[in-house]
């Protein structure tokens, strides 16, 4: 390389000047072999310096096109890779559809493995002959979340007969449906007193600490936690409370007869249920933190997940949204090496604030939860609620948190709180928007799909109400058995479809069908929320995957046709 910079005949000092590094010419390296060539099968004379200097440029040359020509193949490679892709393997689309039967009497799959791009297909179903009072019941049963759009026409003229894969599921109330059961009260009372073994273990004497530091949960434009210093203020057998230090006193005498409410039976009523709460720090007693949850001028929900964000409060209706009263911190339960690992629940001061005079004056007694008086009956739901967070963490503690989705979480939390206390203030909201707007209200939420202000409203009823049907279905109405099939629900391993297909006899989406018939014959009777016309024409509606959506037909209607994509995994009824 050296050589190439050496002009012919000029001096090895003005070479080396030039080139740093030039041969010596009388160089081993520089005497002629025999055989030596230059690039044009000319013998090069290594002891003549323009002639070793030649030969050196026309290899440069020949290495800078070769790697030039490289170069170019890349550039134009790349280039048409990307302006002009090669076809998709046709075994990864899906074949377009054969056309179904016209007697075909169920919902094809319609749908599309993960990754892998499809052509979107529509399917039709035709009814004839709907008769007044009917109710047509649609629901998705695609589980990813997503919308889906369902075209109504309704037809005067019965002359119009040339329809294809027509799909009439009739039910009869009479004989085909089960009588719907009053909500609230499924679960059998434990016919055995509470397991004292199973309990959190009386504190030892010494053991308390004055004061503690917590990883509180705050919202404030998004969930964070931040350090707070709490200091002791009550304690019982196996309850303890400590408050924020910020905040202003309260009256001990009160928290001291909260924690004799929460020992008289909320926690041995969890505990039945659900399973032990474990005893992580070694105090021998569940922490309760007052401390402020919400700063007052934003929301958050009932229960957190470590790095969920609020949606910007434009987006947020505040008034219809309700504060955080309590909630738990899946890491303080499930991750040991967390900063605040223990047994701790987190209450808002405003959820004790309307109770502090009853606690002052000592009304606390409480035997069953289902007894409460309308007084104490939303903080006993709500703490009630918060422990069986905390009971079903316990039970997960050493698995990942994921095992069991957030919309199962809440399902089995607002199963157990209505069968303590029914439909409480913290449920009553939830239950009537689910009735008002079903198709927004999916069994099966997800983070990507709904935003945080909306999973928390009527989809939270909808997944309680689908595990309760669940559990009625498969209740052979032996003392203990719904608390048998809750257990086997959290013990089993696996995606959630497996878990709650291990407690059903049939497919897990025809129990969603008759879940849905069962929400539309509750509001028989009712004024229709969508009613259906022969000339009410076209008619659209979305539905969320895993919802449903009930209307009524006014009058006889000769035809009505359904259209929606098939990746609803649609599910087209109609009760006469």
């Amino acid at each position: 390389e050296a050589g190439q910079f050496a002009k012919p005949g000029s001096s090895r000092s003005r070479a080396v000047r030039e080139a740093g590094q030039f041969a010596k010419p009388a160089s081993s390296r520089s005497r002629a072999r025999p055989g030596d060539t230059c690039g044009e099968g000319r013998q090069v004379n290594r002891s003549d310096p323009e002639s070793v200097w030649r030969s050196k440029r026309r290899r440069a040359t020949v290495v800078r096109e070769l790697v030039a020509a490289v170069s170019c193949l890349f550039v134009v490679g790349t280039y048409g890779a990307w302006r002009f892709p090669e076809p998709v393997d046709g075994s990864r689309i899906l074949p377009a559809p054969p056309p179904l039967s016209e007697t075909s009497h169920s919902v094809p799959p319609g749908t599309s493995g993960d990754n892998i791009e499809t052509v979107p297909r529509n399917l039709t179903f035709t009814i004839r002959d709907v008769p007044a009072g009917a109710i047509l019941v649609l629901g998705s049963w695609n589980q990813s979340g997503g919308r889906h759009r369902f075209e109504i026409t309704t037809q005067r003229d019965p002359a119009q007969r040339d329809s294809s894969n027509v799909i009439r599921v009739s039910c009869n109330s009479g004989d085909n449906h089960r009588p719907s059961r009053a909500p609230g009260r499924l679960l059998s009372q434990p016919t055995q007193p509470p397991n004292e073994g199973r309990l959190l273990k009386q504190g030892r004497s010494g053991s308390q600490i004055p004061v503690r530091r917590f990883q509180v949960p705050l919202s404030s434009g998004g969930i964070q936690s931040r350090p707070v210093l709490a200091r002791r203020i009550a304690g019982g057998q196996r309850v303890v409370v400590y408050q924020d230090e910020c905040l202003p006193g309260c009256d001990e005498a009160a928290m001291e007869r909260l924690c004799h409410r929460m020992e008289s039976g909320i926690v041995a009523f969890v505990e039945q249920y659900v399973g032990e709460l474990r005893d992580l720090d070694g105090d021998g007693q569940l922490t309760l933190v007052i401390a402020e949850l919400t700063a007052r001028h934003q929301l958050v929900a009932s229960t957190l997940q470590d790095g969920e964000q609020v949606q910007d409060r434009d987006q947020v209706d505040l008034a219809a949204s309700p504060p955080i009263l309590a909630c738990v911190r899946p890491a303080d339960w499930l991750h040991p090496e967390s900063d605040g690992f223990g047994d701790s629940i987190y209450v808002d001061p405003d959820l004790l604030d309307a109770f502090t005079p009853a606690f002052a004056e000592g009304t606390t007694d409480l035997g069953d939860p289902g007894q409460s008086d309308e007084f104490f009956r939303d903080l006993d739901g709500i703490l009630i609620h918060e422990l069986t967070h905390a009971a079903v963490f316990s039970r997960l503690l050493g698995r990942e948190a994921a095992d069991i989705p957030e919309w199962l979480h809440e399902a089995l939390a607002h199963l157990v709180e209505l069968q303590s206390v029914g439909a409480d203030q913290n449920l009553s909201g939830r239950i009537e928007f689910f009735h008002s707007a079903p198709e927004c209200c999916p069994v099966m939420t997800h983070p990507l799909q709904m935003s945080f202000e909306e999973r928390r409203g009527g989809c939270r009823v909808a997944g309680a109400f689908f595990l309760q049907s669940i559990l009625r279905n498969n209740d052979d109405g032996e003392s203990g058995a719904p608390v048998q099939l809750l257990n086997a629900l959290l013990d089993c391993r696996g995606p959630v479809g497996n878990r709650l297909q291990s407690l059903c006899d049939v497919p897990l989406e025809e129990v969603f069908r008759q879940w849905t018939l069962d929400m539309a014959l509750a509001r028989r009777g009712k004024e229709p929320r969508i009613p259906l016309a022969s000339d009410s024409g076209d008619q659209s509606i979305v539905i969320l995957g895993t919802a449903s959506c009930s209307l009524m037909a006014h009058e006889r209607i000769p035809q009505l046709t359904v259209r929606v994509s098939a990746d609803a995994v649609p599910q087209v009824s109609l009760l006469e």
